[in-house]
This record gives structure tokens, C-alpha cells and sequence, in this order.
């Protein structure tokens, strides 16, 4: 995203180190790259959808690209398959910025064999290779129903089916959206019903079962001779 660099190090690795000894790492950048972030697995999350990403987050992806034009820039009408290069690119930026790579261990070469570890110095190269297990067949990222942002769900949900994040399940979002949508239909059953809409019809047309149907139908005075028609 910015200009090209081997890797990256903490502030005051090797000049500006602090009296105590510590490094130290600016707020700012790190809001920038919390944002990043989000939106790469927003834009995966709906690449695995089979939809265009939104261009806002691509925009805070590259937000220091250092472009004269927004992202988006690319022609989008090349379809899914282009932006599934883009963001693949950009997550092997972040492996490259992070120093992500595999490393060899062997330690005790009498009682234990050698492995292999991904090497990951730092907060930043962790998140990067998560990014990067978030891209893989064997991670889904999703899209909440709720808040909108990227999770990863236990289980790969049903194309068409509503997902929610853990914070929107705690906060009872998933309920609240499905009363709401049942109370839509309800309205909208009930329009029908006083259109003369027989109670076949209406199941269709709402999305319910033409026994919930029924029900309302006789709750709205409607005969039951009516409702099975």
C-alpha cells in the first residue's frame, strides 16, 4: 500500500528508542491498520459471497497507497475473480511488511525432531497470517447480518441464511431482526388478505407456511373455508 519496504519494525528498533529501553508504535498507525483490517475481511467475506466488496472498503485498504485516484480504481466490471487478485495481493503485501515467513526449529536435535513454525515477530505479523488463514479453503469468513462486518462463523453458513457475529447474538440483534421480519410479514399478509388473496397465495408471497397462514386468516374473521382456499 505504501511504498515498498523489506519489513516492518517497531518504532525505535534501531534509532529514537526511548530512555527506558522500550519501543514504541503511534496510535494512529495502528487505528489505520485495525481499519485495514476489517475491511480486508469484509471484502473476503463477500468475495466468498460471489458479490463485489464495497468501495469504501477497498478505499480504507488503500488508504495510504499514496494514489492520486480512489480505490477502487480498476474497471469493477471485470467481476469477482479480479478483485479475489486484488486482495490476494494485499495480503501478501502485509505477509511481506510483517516478515511473515517459515522458519526452521531444532532445538534439541537428540530428543526431538525438526519443525517448522511460521515466524511472526510481532502484533502486526500475527494479524497478517491470521488475514491470510482468513483467505484459505479451509476458513469462511462471513458477513454479519447485523453489524455488517466480517466474522468468522463455526460453521460455514447456507447460502441465503442470516449470520450474526457473537456481539450481535449477545446483544439479541438476531431476534430483534427476526421479529421484525415477522412482523412484515404479518402486514403483508394481511394487505393480501383484504385484497380476497386466498391463503395459498399469501404463504407464497410472505414467505410462510400456509398453516401460520391459516391462523391469521381465522384471527382476522376471515371462515376457514376461506383459508383453505
Amino acid at each position: 500500500m505504501g511504498s515498498t519496504v523489506s519489513w516492518c519494525a517497531p518504532r525505535g528498533l534501531y534509532t529514537d528508542k526511548r530512555p527506558d529501553g522500550l519501543f514504541w508504535e503511534p496510535l494512529d498507525d495502528w487505528r489505520h491498520w485495525s481499519r485495514a483490517a476489517r475491511s480486508i475481511l469484509n471484502i473476503i467475506g463477500e468475495l466468498r459471497e460471489g458479490r463485489l466488496p464495497k468501495a469504501l472498503d477497498w478505499q480504507r485498504v488503500y488508504s495510504r497507497s499514496g494514489s492520486t485516484h480512489p480505490a477502487p480504481w480498476w474497471r469493477r466490471d471485470d467481476g469477482v475473480d479480479f478483485e479475489r487478485v486484488k486482495i490476494a495481493d494485499v495480503v501478501n503485501e502485509w505477509l511481506i511488511l510483517g516478515d511473515v515467513r517459515p522458519v526452521l526449529h531444532w532445538e534439541d536435535w537428540q530428543s526431538k525432531p525438526s519443525q517448522v513454525k511460521m515466524h511472526q515477530p510481532g502484533l502486526y505479523p500475527a494479524i497478517a497470517y491470521q488475514l491470510t488463514l482468513s483467505v484459505s479453503t479451509r476458513r469462511v469468513v462471513a458477513i454479519c447480518s447485523g453489524c455488517g462486518f466480517g466474522y468468522f462463523p463455526a460453521k460455514a453458513p447456507s447460502p441465503g441464511q442470516r449470520k450474526f457475529c457473537d456481539d450481535c447474538r449477545d446483544r439479541g440483534v438476531d431476534k430483534d431482526l427476526a421479529m421484525m421480519e415477522f412482523r412484515k410479514r404479518k402486514r403483508d399478509a394481511s394487505a393480501l388478505f383484504r385484497q380476497g388473496v386466498p391463503s395459498s397465495k399469501i404463504a407464497k408471497k410472505v414467505g410462510s407456511r400456509e398453516s401460520t397462514v391459516r391462523r391469521w386468516v381465522q384471527a382476522w374473521g376471515g371462515s376457514l373455508r376461506f383459508a383453505k382456499s
